[in-house]
Parts: C-alpha cells; sequence; structure tokens
C-alpha cells in the first residue's frame, strides 16, 4: 500500500470511530521509534476510557470528550506522518513495506467434511465469513510472529 493510501486509510478508520484500528496500524508502523511511546500512551489512554465506560464509572459527557481529545491527538500523529512521509522517499518505502501483505477472503465455503485454512502470512489482512461444515470441523490457523 502506497503512502498516500495508508494514510487516506488512516483517516478513513479515524473518521468512522475505529480507533483500535488506527492504533494497531500505527504501532507497526512506529515500531522501533520514539513516536511508538506516544501512540503507546494514547492506547492506555483508550482503554482506559473504555473500561471506565463499561463499569458506567464514566458519564457520556465526560467520555465523548475524552474520546474526541484522544481522536483529535490520532489525527495530528496521522497528519504529521502524512506532511514527513510524502516528501521523504524512505518513509514511504517503509510504509509500504509494513502495509504490504497477503489479501485473504473466503466466503461461503461449504464442506461435507473437514475443512482446514492454514494461513502463514505476517501481516495478512483476513476475511472468513458464512463457512459451514455439515459432518466436520472447521480448523483455521492463522500464524503471525
Amino acid at each position: 500500500m502506497k503512502a498516500k493510501e495508508f494514510i487516506q486509510q488512516m483517516h478513513s478508520l479515524i473518521e468512522n470511530g475505529d480507533l483500535p484500528q488506527v492504533i494497531d496500524s500505527l504501532k507497526k508502523l512506529f515500531k522501533g521509534s520514539k513516536k511508538l511511546d506516544e501512540l503507546i500512551l494514547h492506547s492506555a489512554r483508550y482503554n482506559s476510557i473504555m473500561e471506565k465506560i463499561r463499569m458506567g464509572t464514566l458519564d457520556y459527557e465526560n467520555s465523548t470528550v475524552a474520546i474526541n481529545q484522544l481522536t483529535v491527538a490520532l489525527i495530528h500523529m496521522v497528519n504529521t506522518l502524512e506532511n514527513e512521509a510524502l516528501p521523504n522517499q524512505e518513509l514511504s518505502s517503509e510504509i509500504e513495506r509494513i502495509t504490504e501483505g497477503s489479501n485473504f477472503s473466503a466466503e461461503k465455503i461449504r464442506s461435507k467434511k473437514d475443512v482446514q485454512i492454514k494461513i502463514d502470512q505476517k501481516n495478512s489482512n483476513v476475511k472468513l465469513s458464512d463457512l459451514e461444515s455439515k459432518e466436520g470441523k472447521i480448523n483455521i490457523d492463522i500464524s503471525q510472529e
């Protein structure tokens, strides 16, 4: 995935409120850099906010403010990345290297016997839906580093 596409995807995920996916994607990119520390703090904050919401110890108004503050911080990280990555060929190449992987999609698999699916790809995008085995088992093994 090109750097510009990655950044567009991050903006789209933020727009849809999928902050955990944004955090996970950026963690892969920032692995081994100083920005990873900042991202870990954002991740911990998100997890803390969600826990307080689940426990009922954070009211709606305060939870909305906290999530919005975190969203702004992630937008800032993505915008900073955009400003640094697009003119920087080395960083753009790193984004491509990290985000490339195989895409696997399995839909409507029907079998009367066992179904075995094994995926050994790092950074794989896997989509499995509507799997059915009449008499056997469905075994899915996804190995990641």
